[in-house]
């Protein structure tokens, strides 16, 4: 029986350059601040920060949450030039949550 020939591999989504997530919270975040990264562990579970979640869309949601406090946080005690208010931290949140998981 002839072996399979080898898939070819996916392209790379057009819209997504080099180097680039596919989430804008995470490659053009507010005021520089970086959201922490998703670690998918072998037990299946998912790690953000200090904290472990059964599911990708609850570890997802955390990140975005996590990016939005430090983002308030940074309008409001920092006081960031690069942060106009904190409204703008709620609609970065909105593009993080609509967008896709930032693993490590």
């Amino acid at each position: 029986k002839p072996k399979d020939p080898k898939k070819p591999k996916k392209p790379k989504d057009p819209k997504t350059p080099a180097g680039s997530t596919g989430n804008d919270a995470a490659d053009n975040p507010l005021g520089g601040i970086d959201m922490p990264k998703i670690k998918k562990n072998a037990d299946g579970t998912f790690n953000v920060n200090q904290f472990t979640f059964q599911n990708e869309s609850a570890a997802h949601d955390r990140q975005c949450a996590i990016q939005h406090n430090q983002c308030a946080d940074g309008f409001n005690k920092d006081k960031n030039p690069d942060i106009p208010n904190v409204g703008a931290c709620d609609t970065q949140q909105q593009t993080c949550n609509a967008g896709p998981s930032v693993f490590e």
